[in-house]
């Protein structure tokens, strides 16, 4: 077998469709509503005299050619995400998991998701309504567009809390993956446009084999439902599944935030904020 890349070259990175970033939102966002920005700049224009001290200690860094800055947060250059991810730096390709906690509209855990193929769970949260939608506006575009030759399915969608993606089995390796009746399996049951699934753990076992050896009939293990005809494209033997999610909360209130192999986390949170939350954990699961 080939040997698949660990990602994108950081100069040759290229999504291959529109997304929409932390910075051109904000800016559209501020076009939309001229009167209100006008107001609030005026009230805060003391306030806004000078830097605050951690955009004077980001500019005044090697970090000012590789992130953007906004009013609603901080946003890393595609090219950064392909160095911070590399084995000088986080060490990616010895990872499995990928939390990007405070996501933003949610490209650094895409461009992670579609680039690092050893990444088979990447999951973002984010607090902010509008960015949490403009982050599923993303994942959408990636469904549609796909990613060289890599596609995906919509198998989750709670709206304005939470979208969940899966990577379907490239065509060329179909022929090559077969299931047998009790084999344990997850699988992914494509959403039709405008249906609503509330999450199960998308595990279950293989109860027919179809003649065409493509379609199974699949037994949900959390509600005991037989799905019939599921395209083997979406089963996966447990531990070769990769989704993407995407999940609108305080990521201080989910139990399974720094359940990760990379966490990256807001530049605001304080060491002693992180101290105290790797040491007692969050408040409640998801």
């Amino acid at each position: 077998d080939t040997a698949q890349p660990f990602f994108t070259s950081m100069a040759s990175f290229e999504y291959g469709f529109t997304v929409h970033s932390l910075s051109q939102v904000n800016s559209a966002t501020k076009q939309s509503s001229p009167k209100k920005s006008a107001k609030k700049a005026s009230g805060n224009k003391a306030r806004n005299a000078k830097p605050s001290a951690a955009e004077s200690e980001v500019s005044s860094s090697p970090l000012s050619s590789m992130i953007t800055i906004s009013n609603v947060g901080l946003e890393l250059y595609s090219s950064s995400v392909t160095r911070l991810l590399d084995d000088d730096h986080l060490r990616g390709s010895n990872a499995t998991s990928l939390h990007d906690l405070q996501c933003g509209t949610g490209t650094t855990a895409l461009q992670a998701f579609v680039s690092c193929p050893h990444l088979r769970r990447v999951l973002g949260v984010e607090q902010n309504k509008n960015l949490f939608h403009w982050a599923t506006q993303n994942m959408m575009a990636l469904i549609k567009n796909g990613y060289q030759n890599n596609t995906y399915l919509l198998v989750e969608n709670i709206p304005s809390v939470k979208m969940t993606i899966a990577q379907k089995l490239p065509a060329q390796q179909l022929d090559s993956v077969s299931f047998a009746v009790n084999d344990a399996v997850f699988a992914f049951v494509p959403l039709k446009d405008g249906n609503i699934k509330k999450r199960d753990n998308y595990q279950g076992v293989v109860r027919a084999v179809h003649a065409d050896g493509i379609h199974y009939d699949v037994e949900m293990g959390a509600t005991k439902t037989v799905i019939k005809n599921v395209h083997k494209e979406s089963i996966f033997k447990p531990g070769t599944e990769r989704t993407f999610e995407v999940i609108r909360g305080n990521l201080f209130e989910r139990s399974d935030s720094f359940r990760s192999d990379v966490i990256l986390l807001p530049y605001a949170i304080s060491n002693d904020s992180l101290r105290s939350l790797l040491l007692t954990g969050c408040k409640r699961s998801p």
